[in-house]
């Protein structure tokens, strides 16, 4: 069994209620390779190594850093006894911070209220969290049977490893595909249908119009084409560039720390003033479908003047 534990606590009328918290090795991902996400993996025992030690556990408080929120996390799930849990934030899972510490222990991190109530009971507990963080000893917390077991030093997760400052640049691009349309005419097999009965002449009569001719007609129809386009856009970054800045002790100037200059960041990446930037090639696609095409006495075809991020919308105009 890994050595994070904390055994032997004393309880106020002098029993000894002594409850294990440990790194679950096997599961948890403190270093994570790229594409992974990282994970903090967690057995709680109701009794100590020895299953001689026991108190009905009532929580467990695991040390997170001061600035971990629920929306830090990608997953956490919770078994008792094998069997999976339902964790619901505000009725079994809080977030608990320095300005508002758990009233019993006085701990703060992520308290987790899952009973154990036998002896032989075992809590596992997955902690994956949405970006990588680094991973510091921290302090956690148990809670049974009215005493409070604190200074349980465990691997957890303590500060974001990397911040990044998110931008969103815009390109406006005309595109223009050329759409030749060839209309065709395909003759079916005649059918031929017999107009009134037969007229039988006695005798060798004389038949009228040309031996051997033939009949010619025209038949005409006009028709109008509906072309569906599709209009986008693929992007490739190419090599960043990087113009380095004044150093010196302090914070940068002219930083938010709450991010609250995004929008000035926008208008700088659109006038081209970011100092780190990306060569970004904006590669056109126009996708034509299958034409539909219907018969009419009259077509007249419109053509909008559109941005790249606009639909196109109405293409032809049907009047009769």
């Amino acid at each position: 069994m890994p050595s994070y534990m904390r055994s032997g606590c004393q309880q106020p009328d002098g029993r000894t209620g002594s409850g294990l918290i440990v790194l679950d090795e096997s599961g948890s991902i403190l270093h994570p390779a790229a594409g992974a996400r990282q994970r903090f993996c967690y057995r709680v025992y109701a009794a100590d190594d020895q299953g001689t030690s026991y108190a009905p556990l009532e929580y467990v408080i695991l040390g997170l850093g001061a600035n971990i929120s629920q929306n830090d996390f990608y997953a956490v799930s919770v078994s008792v006894n094998g069997v999976m849990q339902n964790v619901v934030w505000g009725q079994n899972a809080w977030i608990l911070n320095d300005a508002d510490p758990d009233g019993n222990t006085g701990c703060t991190g992520l308290k987790l209220a899952f009973p154990l109530n036998n002896a032989t009971d075992v809590m596992g507990v997955c902690l994956t969290m949405q970006q990588l963080y680094t991973v510091g000893m921290l302090g956690s917390c148990l809670y049974a049977d009215g005493a409070s077991f604190t200074g349980i030093a465990l691997p957890a997760p303590q500060q974001a490893e990397s911040e990044s400052c998110p931008a969103t640049a815009y390109q406006e691009v005309d595109v223009c595909v050329p759409v030749t349309i060839t209309p065709y005419a395909t003759v079916g097999d005649a059918t031929v249908t017999c107009c009134g009965a037969p007229t039988v002449t006695q005798g060798n009569g004389t038949c009228e119009g040309v031996v051997g001719g033939q009949c010619s007609f025209t038949v005409s129809q006009r028709m109008c084409v509906a072309l569906p386009v599709t209009f986008g856009a693929n992007t490739q970054a190419g090599e960043y560039t990087v113009a380095c800045g004044n150093a010196g002790e302090g914070s940068c100037e002219n930083c938010d720390p709450d991010n609250a200059a995004v929008s000035a960041v926008r208008s700088a990446v659109e006038r081209g003033m970011i100092r780190m930037q990306n060569a970004i090639a904006v590669q056109s696609t126009a996708k034509i479908a299958q034409p539909a095409v219907r018969g009419c006495s009259r077509c007249q075809a419109r053509m909008n003047q559109t941005r790249i991020q606009d639909l196109v919308r109405d293409p032809m105009i049907w009047r009769d």
